[in-house]
C-alpha cells in the first residue's frame, strides 16, 4: 500500500488527525506494521496491514480480545477485516 492510501485510510479511521510521517516497523514476516505519527499533540497509532486476508484479520481480533481480559495490550482504535481499499488492516494505540 502506497502512502497516499495509508493517508486516505486515516482519514475515514480518524478525521481529526493529521498525518505528519510514516514509517514501515521491522520484523513482520508476513504482515506490514507502519507507525504513524501525527500532527498536534495526537499520540502515535500502528496500522496493522494485513496480506492474508479478512480471517487472518478476525483471528488476532479474536486473540487480543482473549488475551486482553487478562493482560495489557494496546487498545484496537479501529479494525476492518473486509478492508477499507481493498486492505485488512487494523490500528491500535
Amino acid at each position: 500500500m502506497r502512502p497516499e492510501q495509508i493517508r486516505r485510510l486515516l482519514a475515514k479511521v480518524l478525521p481529526t488527525r493529521s498525518v505528519k510521517n510514516l514509517q514501515v516497523l521491522s520484523g513482520g514476516l508476513i504482515n506490514t506494521n507502519i507507525r504513524v505519527d501525527f500532527e498536534a499533540n495526537y499520540e502515535p497509532v500502528v496500522i496493522r496491514l494485513y496480506r492474508n486476508g479478512a480471517e487472518v484479520c478476525r483471528k488476532e481480533l479474536a486473540l487480543h480480545d482473549l488475551l486482553s481480559r487478562t493482560i495489557r495490550v494496546p487498545r484496537v482504535l479501529h479494525a476492518a477485516p473486509d478492508g477499507i481499499e481493498d486492505s485488512p488492516f487494523r490500528c491500535v494505540e
